[in-house]
């Protein structure tokens, strides 16, 4: 599959998707399940999250405007989570990667 845009990510999308990782990976309740399944829900969420990228880098115009955040800003859920990002040219920029229940007024 080759990409028409490049992908970035801001250092507040690095932020929230590495807490996300580490919610899934290394999460406070660990009734009944092993470390080891963990680390493949964390890996296999990675994994997933990878390919909705390189979508996006195909199809930018994806996700549906948010003009009530930010002109050109567009979302995308994505599990249990809203990624934001923006096309720059020939560049696709993943700007956060929040929870879909949380209030998104002011996050982007």
């Amino acid at each position: 599959m080759i990409a028409s845009s490049k992908l970035q990510f801001t250092f507040q999308a690095c932020a929230d998707l590495n807490s996300i990782w580490e919610t899934i990976a290394m999460p406070d309740d660990r009734f009944g399940s092993t470390n080891s399944e963990h680390l493949t829900a964390a890996s296999s969420f990675v994994d997933q999250f990878e390919q909705v990228c390189q979508l996006l880098t195909l199809h930018p115009e994806l996700g549906p405007p948010r003009h009530e955040l930010q002109d050109g800003i567009r979302s995308l859920l994505f599990q249990r989570y809203v990624v934001f990002y923006r096309n720059r040219g020939n560049c696709v920029e993943i700007m956060r990667i929040i929870r879909a229940a949380r209030e998104i007024d002011a996050v982007v």
